[in-house]
């Protein structure tokens, strides 16, 4: 109820950008999918090591704002986690999470969003995820964009007369009720 589950099943609904409210959280870390094309090399018939497996170790990310200006220079990440062989062809995906923002960028951009409210403002990471082979070779994925949405208070409905407890926000916050004074509650961000 209200939980998104991840997993490694490709065709899974994709969220294609995210949003980060800094009123509640500085730092952003979501799910990524994460591919294995390689081939498994176990023999069956003799007691080795998969030598295809790959161990994540975490990611190098980069961050700038919609016209490339950089916000951070790259940074890496770590995280962790497995992605097995491939099968007959098919690749094997595992469901990745690391932080890809965090309060170096975000901080400034609360300030400049307390200042305006219903300011939203877009920033682009680039995603690259790192790890090893079993087999002890390096392996690292393409570079990955993901767009964020920042925004201060835009993940919170306030029902008419309720007022908001959010520093920043004018009381009672009006921005995000219903315009027929509704008070059932909003679903969950």
């Amino acid at each position: 109820l209200g939980v998104c589950l991840y997993s490694n099943d490709p065709t899974q609904p994709v969220i294609n950008s995210g949003v980060l409210d800094v009123a509640f959280s500085a730092s952003y870390q979501p799910f990524f999918l994460v591919g294995n094309q390689m081939t498994p090399q176990q023999d069956p018939t003799n007691d080795r090591t998969e030598t295809s497996r790959v161990v994540l170790q975490g990611a190098i990310v980069r961050v700038t704002d919609v016209n490339g200006t950089e916000l951070r220079p790259a940074f890496t990440r770590s995280a962790a986690g497995t992605v097995d062989p491939g099968a007959g062809g098919t690749p094997s995906y595992t469901a990745f999470s690391v932080e890809i923002l965090d309060s170096s960028v975000t901080s400034p951009l609360t300030s400049q969003l307390k200042s305006a409210p219903g300011t939203v403002v877009r920033v682009m990471s680039y995603v690259k995820v790192f790890g090893h082979t079993l087999g002890g070779l390096r392996v690292e994925t393409n570079e990955y964009q993901f767009p964020i949405d920042v925004c201060y208070g835009c993940l919170v409905v306030f029902p008419a007369g309720v007022d908001s407890t959010l520093p920043g926000l004018a009381q009672p916050n009006c921005a995000n009720s219903s315009s027929t004074g509704s008070t059932t509650s909003a679903a969950s961000p």
